[in-house]
């Protein structure tokens, strides 16, 4: 498993798969966005876009439910959070285990 600082925005970060468990400052942003619901948990968070003008960008949110397992229906919750762009995120590759 290899992380690494998500260092300075550039038109590269876009797509980039962030730590969720890592980043606290991701976590409080999810929680008080209030899309996140209660028996959902995150499976992904990426760097979705950049806005230059107010030099902030967007994360994708995918959650998906804990319930699959009763439902047999396996559906992701997804939503979109703005916010400044943290050069020590911690980030993985996709093909990463968190």
């Amino acid at each position: 498993m290899g992380s690494y600082s998500y260092g300075k925005h550039n038109s590269e970060r876009i797509g980039q798969h962030l730590k969720y468990r890592f980043n606290e400052d991701i976590v409080k942003l999810v929680k008080d966005s209030r899309n996140k619901r209660i028996f959902e948990t995150v499976e992904r968070v990426m760097v979705s876009d950049y806005d230059e003008t107010n030099n902030l960008v967007w994360l994708e949110i995918w959650c998906s439910s804990i319930l699959v397992c009763f439902t047999g229906k396996h559906r992701y919750n997804v939503f979109y959070v703005r916010c400044e762009p943290n050069e020590n995120w911690s980030c993985t590759d996709i093909f990463d285990e968190e």
